[in-house]
């Protein structure tokens, strides 16, 4: 059950990365999902250094990607072939 609430949360943390929405806005909406799903993996501690905004940028984006998604395949918390049963 950690690993699809990992998942979910990961997949909902990169999709914010990757709108359009400005770097500010990124990162409050970011650290307030994390406030709310307190999970030990992903948490402000671990994430909300790495998507800081630094003079209007967020410093750390590859780096928030690549522990969200994993490099190459390894690590991450994604699960490539997830799927929600349908009911």
């Amino acid at each position: 059950m950690n690993d699809i609430r990992n998942h979910i949360l990961a997949k909902c943390i990169t999709q914010i990365l990757s709108d359009e929405t400005p770097p500010g806005a990124k990162e409050t909406r970011i650290l307030g999902i994390l406030q709310r799903f307190r999970i030990d993996q992903l948490n402000s501690g671990t994430i909300g250094g790495m998507v800081h905004v630094h003079f209007g940028n967020i410093g750390n984006i590859e780096a928030a990607l690549a522990y969200l998604i994993g490099d190459d395949g390894h690590g991450g918390y994604t699960i490539a072939d997830f799927k929600l049963p349908y009911y």
